[in-house]
């Protein structure tokens, strides 16, 4: 299991076994490291990196998606923006990795993307700019056909959408004025 803890004052990744035995810490560094997510083989790990700090008199928060070896070594970043980047997921196979950005649009609204495990290949797969929408936390289905995400497209609340891997048929999926968080997919994808 891979989850984030502050336990040593900063949040830093984290992986132990199914029964809590043998946590190990992976990352070590003054930025906070959260949000990890495993390949389907279990040999990388992706996660979001958050820098903040001050400027005169602004206040400054990067996050950028990184990937390292399950075992903590191989640490990259494959997004290396100035902007907010997040909750990276794998596909399936492992080749590709969803994530939501506001690389193309001002800091309070988010798109999803899809880009190569090495950060190559960046496609946008949602495009609410219009709307002034925000859209987050997505995964793909366990055969990599689907994404799951929500977003506040038709209003205030996240509600859950899914789509085509390819951003294509997009559908909501609840309506009920309920905030919703972090959707995933049965293991079966049905």
């Amino acid at each position: 299991i891979a989850f984030d803890s502050d336990r040593d004052g900063n949040l830093e990744i984290y992986i132990m076994n199914a029964d809590g035995t043998n946590q190990t810490r992976l990352t070590n560094n003054p930025r906070n490291d959260y949000l990890p997510s495993f390949s389907a083989d279990g040999k990388k790990i992706a996660f979001t990196a958050v820098l903040a700090y001050g400027i005169n008199d602004l206040y400054v928060m990067i996050n950028d998606l990184y990937v390292m070896n399950s075992d903590g070594t191989g640490v990259v970043d494959i997004t290396n923006t100035w902007v907010y980047n997040g909750y990276p997921r794998f596909s399936p196979v492992g080749s590709k990795i969803v994530f939501y950005s506001t690389r193309d649009r001002d800091v309070n609204h988010d798109e999803i993307y899809t880009m190569n495990s090495d950060g190559t290949g960046v496609t946008r797969l949602t495009d609410t700019s219009g709307s002034g929408a925000t859209n987050a936390d997505a995964s793909f289905s366990s055969d990599g056909s689907k994404i799951i995400f929500i977003s506040t497209r038709d209003g205030v609340l996240y509600e859950i959408y899914t789509m085509n891997a390819d951003g294509t048929n997009q559908k909501r999926l609840t309506n009920d004025l309920t905030e919703k968080r972090y959707p995933s997919w049965w293991h079966t994808g049905k």
